[in-house]
Order: C-alpha cells, then structure tokens, then sequence
C-alpha cells in the first residue's frame, strides 16, 4: 500500500500524529511519504494543528483521512496507532510526557478545551 502524508502546518518540528501514522504503516509494509501532489496514493492522511493553516488543493483521493486540532478537537488517533512510536530520525525524541495545563489565561491557546487545565502525566520518559 502507498501511504501519502500531508502535513498543512508550516513549522519547525515534526508532526507527531503524522509520524505515529507512518511508523503504523511502515510495521504493516506500506510505503509511507510525505505527498507529492502528482502522485497517486492508496490512503492519504492530512493533518493540521493551526486553524489558521492553509490545505493545499488536494485531488480525490478515494481514502482519505484529515485530523488535528486545526479542524477538530474530538477527533482522536485510532489506539493502534495512538500506541506507537514515532518515527523519528537518528537521535530525535518528541512526545508529551504531561497533558493539559494549569494556566487558564492564554486566550488564544486552545489546550485548555483540548486536554484540560489540570496538568496530568501522560507517559514517562523512558517510554521516548
């Protein structure tokens, strides 16, 4: 299976949902990439964290996924891919080690209604 992601948000770090996904479908031998326009894919995820960010115009794929909280807050991984690990290059961990946050004064901040104002430990270190 050819597995084409799409990442919307322009930044300097990685897109952890979007990294879970292709650890999952590389376990399961897919090709996983990050899509290129003219290329046709079996299953095209796109994934966006701003509300802000801009989808490029994207042809009709017959299976296709969007997620992340720039388009909704509810819409969560499946467990079996929530439960991998990233993948990541050579030397590079990223994850959450705590969810939610205890200041409630960042109006424009949208982890309050994500996660929650009470901070939480969602993993520990040594599972990075």
């Amino acid at each position: 299976m050819r597995v084409g992601l799409i990442d919307c948000d322009s930044h300097n770090f990685f897109n952890f949902p979007l990294m879970k996904i292709s650890s999952y479908h590389k376990q399961l031998g897919s090709t996983v990439e990050f899509a290129d326009m003219g290329t046709y894919y079996d299953v095209l995820y796109v994934s966006k964290i701003f509300t802000e960010s801009k989808e490029p115009e994207l042809p009709d794929y017959s299976v296709m996924f969007w997620g992340g909280s720039g388009y909704d807050l509810e819409n969560r991984l499946p467990e079996e891919i929530g439960n991998c690990y990233p993948e990541l290059t050579k030397d590079t961990a990223y994850g959450f080690l705590t969810r939610g946050c205890p200041r409630k004064n960042h109006s424009f901040c949208i982890t309050l209604e994500k996660d929650g104002y009470i901070s939480r430990k969602a993993a520990d270190l040594s599972g990075f």
